[in-house]
């Protein structure tokens, strides 16, 4: 009877970090479609930079995060795009809803706080992701972000360029 007992707690230590190693894994794959949509999108962004605004990227950042601790402010970034003349904060999410506009303004106001450096330069805000639904493109415009997403799944384009620059932004 011993040695049966001792080979079911065998077995339930070996279940229980087989379980850990799977939860791990599971924990990394999470984490890595969490960054999916970031990995597709962020390769576009100089070519739909130049392309659109005719600036070549001369500094680009992915996952940043600033602190000013003087001001009690923090905040993190999807994609900070520099070109000569006007810097493109880009924000990146896999399921794109209208609350997520508001707060990237609120974030945007953030950004103009923790990296002064790009004060003198024009902020263009673009929201990235793989797919927008058609009604929430005029939520965005509204709102003077571009949306970046693919052009009938063929490449990654902003889909609302024209509206915004006859508003003039």
């Amino acid at each position: 009877m011993k040695d049966f007992k001792d080979e079911m707690k065998d077995f339930k230590n070996e279940t229980r970090q087989a379980h850990r190693e799977m939860n791990q894994e599971w924990g990394n794959l999470a984490r890595k479609m969490g960054t999916i949509v970031e990995d597709i999108i962020v390769p576009a962004v100089r070519p739909v930079i130049q392309k659109y605004f005719g600036e070549d990227v001369l500094h680009l950042s992915v996952n940043v995060r600033k602190m000013i601790k003087s001001l009690n402010l923090k905040g993190e970034f999807d994609v900070i795009a520099a070109g000569e003349t006007r810097v493109f904060l880009i924000e990146v999410k896999s399921r794109p809803k209208e609350q997520y506009l508001d707060d990237f303004m609120e974030n945007a106001k953030k950004f103009r706080k923790l990296f002064p450096e790009y004060d003198a330069m024009p902020l263009v805000p673009i929201f990235g992701s793989i797919r927008f639904e058609e009604d929430f493109i005029p939520l965005a415009t509204q709102r003077g972000i571009y949306i970046l997403a693919y052009r009938e799944w063929d490449y990654m384009d902003i889909l609302n360029f024209d509206a915004l620059s006859k508003e003039g932004r």
